[in-house]
């Protein structure tokens, strides 16, 4: 059975509600009559635009899901991964992230399209709990957390790209952006980069001993992802 496009049917439902209210009659072809054409054919586009509308907003409804299942979530290995913060002081010192939570999704083309990286500043180690503990003072006390979310990851064929994103800690959002390495070997991904970040940008003094000695406000955050995508199931 040969089904007919939708105006075809609009236009049938058209005539009938026309049909319905009288037609027009070419040899009496009163002001009444001219409303009634004039209705029905005001029905038609309404309808026939409320089709399109539909169409469209069912389309825009369904495609980002569409474009979503073939995505695929990164399955990061901490024990082979890392987050290093160095710090330039009077005796230098390097923190490590010893807990956190990421999210990694990859698209049917093997590419990286979001990232986001999500922590606690008590997970923060530098080797001396002293020093940890005055960490957290200076950010204000409390349970201190930070997050930064990728909002553009380009990649080059070899692997060379750049992130554009936003960290957010001490109650405050910056932009920040810097260069990463992206190694794949079949379903593995080796992500690497380092960003440096000024922290009065977040609202936080710079730090001083004994009124002599400070804290270099830039630090250099390291990182290390090291993950593997789930096997992708046999049509059968």
């Amino acid at each position: 059975m040969k089904v007919l496009p939708a105006w075809v049917y609009i236009f049938c439902l058209v005539f009938k509600e026309f049909h319905a209210l009288g037609g027009v009659d070419s040899s009496d072809c009163t002001v009444t009559q001219f409303l009634k054409c004039g209705f029905a054919v005001w029905l038609f586009c309404v309808l026939a635009n409320a089709m399109k509308c539909f169409r469209l907003l069912v389309v825009s409804l369904l495609l980002p899901y569409a474009l979503s299942a073939a995505d695929r979530s990164l399955k990061i290995d901490k024990a082979r991964s890392y987050v290093d913060v160095d710090v330039d002081a009077t005796i230098n010192f390097t923190g490590r992230l010893e807990d956190y939570q990421t999210s990694f999704s990859v698209d049917a083309a093997g590419k990286i399209k979001t990232a986001t990286l999500a922590f606690k500043f008590a997970d923060l180690k530098t080797g001396k709990t002293d020093r940890d503990a005055k960490m957290i003072q200076w950010l204000g006390g409390g349970l201190p957390d930070g997050k930064f979310e990728a909002g553009i990851i380009v990649v080059a064929p070899d692997g060379q790209g750049q992130v554009t994103g936003k960290l957010t800690f001490h109650g405050v959002t910056t932009r920040v952006e810097f260069p990463v390495n992206v190694a794949r070997n079949e379903g593995t991904y080796v992500i690497t980069g380092e960003a440096t970040i000024d922290y009065r940008e977040w609202e936080l003094k710079i730090i001083k001993i004994a009124f002599i000695a400070k804290v270099n406000p830039l630090v250099k955050i390291r990182f290390k992802f090291t993950g593997t995508l789930p096997a992708v199931p046999e049509e059968k």
